[in-house]
């Protein structure tokens, strides 16, 4: 009888402590946990094939991309627009090495809806691809 006399009172002082403790500071705060954002850039989506004063947007669809060839001029960027439901990662030729245009490569995936922007500054034809799917391919020349 002692002992459950004793597990009793453990229960009351546990819940008039934890009582005290709402009373005194207005409740348990919860931390609050968000997963990374991705930036403006990424989620941002534009119209496809839409020329802007900065450059040119390109569509990335389940037939490829749209348009698959783009003239812009040398300073300009390209903007490559997920509208698939998978990923894709925009990479200058040749698969894997991506070194016709070093520098030009998304370095990782991208979502549905999400963007990868390239500034062209070489003159030239310039081969891409999908890395994840090297068939799905494009050119950029740029030009003076």
């Amino acid at each position: 009888m002692k002992g459950a006399g004793l597990a009793v009172g453990v229960m009351v002082l546990l819940v008039v402590g934890v009582g005290a403790f709402f009373l005194f500071t207005g409740g348990a705060s919860v931390p609050e946990v968000s997963a990374p954002q991705p930036t403006e850039d990424e989620l941002s989506t534009v119209p496809s094939a839409t020329e802007k004063a900065e450059g040119v947007v390109v569509s990335f669809t389940g037939d490829g991309f749209e348009p698959s060839v783009v003239t812009v001029k040398a300073g300009q960027s390209v903007t490559f627009v997920n509208e698939t439901d998978g990923d894709f990662w925009p990479a200058s030729a040749v698969h894997p090495t991506h070194q016709e245009l070093p520098g030009f490569d998304a370095l990782r995936p991208f979502g549905p809806g999400q963007t990868y922007s390239f500034t062209f500054e070489e003159l030239g034809s310039w081969n891409y691809h999908d890395h994840l799917s090297p068939r799905m391919t494009g050119t950029v020349t740029v030009e003076n």
